[in-house]
């Protein structure tokens, strides 16, 4: 249970960081418009970014901390037995797993009154009205993320109360990757086992998830994927290239294209024609760099012309692919190849 409508009155909502991760040198083409799109919906928040390259983000709207240089021992199982893993898609899935656990470098900057918001580059999150809200009604155990699916979680949004608690969550993450190491492959595992296993909260993102609060009279959703996908399309790696909305989540267990939507004071929000539901943010799979509804009503009218299905939807130009196909080289794939042979040998074909 993450919705807490007896308490949610009486919290004061401290001060709150909003806090993106970016290692290696990969490009990533969101992180910037994504920082701005925090900057205006939340201009009380703190905008903070973790890199490793600092010079490589002097344009960030906010404060660059580089993080401290030293080997990630969590990722460790993952090149282990794997060692492509750091060559594929310039070490994508490992700094991807490792960027969790450099949370842990906030305890040099934030004090204790201060609750974090942890973003994927690819996360826009709303105005600030929608976040405190949400975060009066949260009763978290340690932090919480979205759930993706029955073995998924994903750090598309991560909340927590204080860095305290999140240096807590990750310490029971790094266990369970420890314990765990066959099932913890990726962040995504990671989180999803951590969330059945009860040590981190389920952040609410399906509605039959959710408490009515009676104080605020509205509820609040965090979106895993399943929201941008639909709203702006997947990651165009897997659609020819091309961005196109309408993707329907098969793991979600509603249909969004039987929501009404709409936008309302920058905010989006879906109606089933009885209650309004406010996303806290929007996974905009897609990468599409966006700018707020009042700044590009145009763009913003398309998205909900499609959404509502009253307009025909109309995919990009073509979308140049520049981080998932870079370090497959001959020797990579042949090592995928044989890694692959022998894991369906002891396992079977539909094994993990």
């Amino acid at each position: 249970m993450v919705m807490d409508s007896s308490v949610s009155s009486k919290i004061k909502v401290r001060k709150v960081a909003i806090v993106f991760v970016h290692l290696g040198k990969n490009p990533s083409p969101n992180l910037i418009a994504s920082a701005k799109y925090a900057r205006r919906t939340n201009p009380e928040a703190r905008i903070i970014l973790l890199t490793d390259r600092t010079r490589n983000w002097e344009q960030f709207p906010g404060e660059v901390v580089k993080t401290h240089k030293r080997r990630m021992r969590q990722s460790r199982h993952l090149t282990r037995k794997a060692h492509y893993l750091k060559k594929i898609a310039g070490g994508y899935w490992v700094k991807t797993y490792d960027r969790l656990f450099v949370l842990q470098q906030l305890n040099r900057i934030l004090d204790l009154e201060t609750q974090i918001v942890h973003l994927e580059s690819d996360v826009i999150i709303q105005d600030a009205h929608i976040l405190i809200n949400s975060l009066k009604c949260l009763n978290l155990n340690k932090f919480g993320v979205p759930r993706v699916s029955d073995n998924l979680g994903i750090a598309s949004i991560l909340i927590s109360k204080n860095y305290f608690e999140l240096e807590a969550g990750l310490t029971e993450l790094e266990n369970l990757s420890k314990e765990f190491p066959q099932i913890c492959t990726n962040d995504m595992k990671l989180l999803g086992l951590a969330l059945n296993k009860g040590v981190i909260s389920e952040l609410p993102s399906l509605y039959n998830q959710l408490e009515f609060n009676d104080d605020l009279k509205e509820n609040y959703l965090f979106d895993g994927a399943a929201v941008g996908q639909y709203l702006f399309g997947r990651d165009p790696i897997h659609t020819s290239n091309i961005r196109v909305s309408g993707y329907e989540n098969p793991d979600f267990p509603i249909s969004l294209s039987s929501l009404k939507w709409g936008v309302e004071g920058n905010a989006v929000y879906a109606t089933n024609f009885k209650t309004k539901y406010w996303f806290v943010n929007i996974h905009v799979h897609s990468k599409e760099e966006l700018n707020l509804p009042d700044s590009d009503p145009h763009r913003w009218g398309k998205v909900l012309g499609e959404a509502n299905l009253n307009i025909p939807r109309s995919p990009s130009g073509l979308v140049p692919e520049i981080i998932h196909s870079k370090g497959y080289s001959i020797q990579v794939r042949l090592e995928i190849y044989i890694r692959e042979k022998l894991r369906v040998s002891k396992f079977g074909k539909n094994q993990e």
